[in-house]
């Protein structure tokens, strides 16, 4: 359960090297400081972190906004605050600006068996694969829809 010593903020350009280190732990493939300053430098992604009681970012999402969807770009969390809420918390920054919008989508590498089974914790459906190309894995596509806006069609409702 989550305690009271956490915190959510809005990411600052100063969080950088610590989500620089919580790529490093979260994913096989980690954005490096130039990548990771051109996505926040885009207008239509937003970013939000969470805080320990030492001020020190624990966990983020960033998320991009289109004019019909939301992508998830990236989430993690600390391995030792894992399995706290954290990422479920910051799940919601992303649903509560979905307004207009007709899906949240997250892309996640077949390799990350554990980052499918938040996706589909958390609601989300797989809705299709994006093959290889040359060294890359496999991307799984999944999609969130707000069932009290727009049911989910039959056709989302796969499972791999």
């Amino acid at each position: 359960m989550l305690s009271s010593h956490y915190a959510v903020r809005a990411l600052r350009s100063s969080d950088i090297p610590r989500i620089l280190d919580l790529e490093f732990h979260a994913y096989e493939r980690p954005l490096d400081h130039g990548q990771l300053r051109r996505l926040l430098g885009e207008d239509a992604v937003s970013g939000i972190g969470y805080v320990g009681r030492d001020s020190s970012l624990i966990g983020y999402v960033l998320y991009r906004r289109c004019k019909t969807s939301l992508t998830i770009v990236r989430l993690a969390v600390m391995p030792q605050v894992q399995r706290q809420g954290l990422g479920r918390t910051l799940l919601v920054y992303p649903r509560n600006e979905m307004h207009a919008r007709s899906c949240m989508y997250a892309r996640i590498s077949e390799r990350s068996v554990a980052g499918q089974c938040f996706l589909r914790k958390h609601g989300f459906r797989w809705i299709k694969t994006i093959e290889p190309k040359g060294e890359e894995d496999a991307m799984y596509v999944f999609c969130w829809r707000d069932a009290v806006k727009e049911p989910e069609p039959h056709a989302l409702q796969a499972t791999v």
